[in-house]
């Protein structure tokens, strides 16, 4: 299984949780979506992109005021 992920930080968190839960063997890679595997090929691709208009009022309470908000919008238009 390979991850992928645009943010370092969630990335170690990431890593350190695989250890924890006896997962080693899964791989971490640093990019944005599918750019980042090098033209790989999967049986199955699974996402949770960046999804709320960076205007939305309910990025600014919680529990979404303590999420990075670079895992919360892509930009103005959340369907970017």
């Amino acid at each position: 299984m390979t991850a992928t992920d645009v943010s370092e930080a969630a990335l170690a968190l990431a890593r350190v949780n695989a250890l924890a839960l006896g997962t080693p063997q899964l791989e971490f890679l640093h990019g944005r979506l599918v750019r980042t595997l090098g033209g790989r090929i999967f049986d199955l691709i699974v996402s949770n992109p960046a999804y709320v208009a960076e205007d939305d009022p309910l990025l600014l309470q919680p529990p979404l005021s303590f999420e990075p908000r670079i895992a919360l919008t892509p930009g103005v238009d959340a369907l970017a």
